[in-house]
């Protein structure tokens, strides 16, 4: 079942990519292993390579016992980061433009 959910969920994602849309697959477990990144306008990238502004609104978070899963970059207008956080098994997103503010979804 969950290979089911996964796969619909990369088909919406390839979907709304080619026509310029955001899509977020949330999931339990540890998706990024699970699937191939297929837009190079999204690239994974390390905790080291963030702007100084995300990473002092992150350590808020990270004071609060939540811990960095995954980062993306993610190159559209407006260019901005996907983090992942996680703590014990709950799981949140945020996105956060350079300046570390928050980026809410057009669609």
């Amino acid at each position: 079942m969950k290979k089911i959910v996964l796969i619909c969920g990369i088909l919406l994602l390839f979907g709304n990519l080619i026509s310029g849309r955001k899509a977020s697959i949330v999931t339990n477990g540890k998706s990024d292993n699970a699937f191939v990144l297929i837009d190079t306008k999204i690239v994974k990238i390390s905790e080291e390579k963030l702007p100084q502004a995300i990473k002092d609104v992150l350590k808020n978070e990270i004071d609060k016992g939540w811990k960095i899963d995954n980062i993306y970059l993610i190159k559209q207008e407006p260019e901005f980061y996907q983090i992942t956080l996680k703590k014990d098994s709950s799981t949140k997103m945020k996105n956060l433009d350079k300046n570390g503010k928050l980026v809410v979804s057009k669609n």
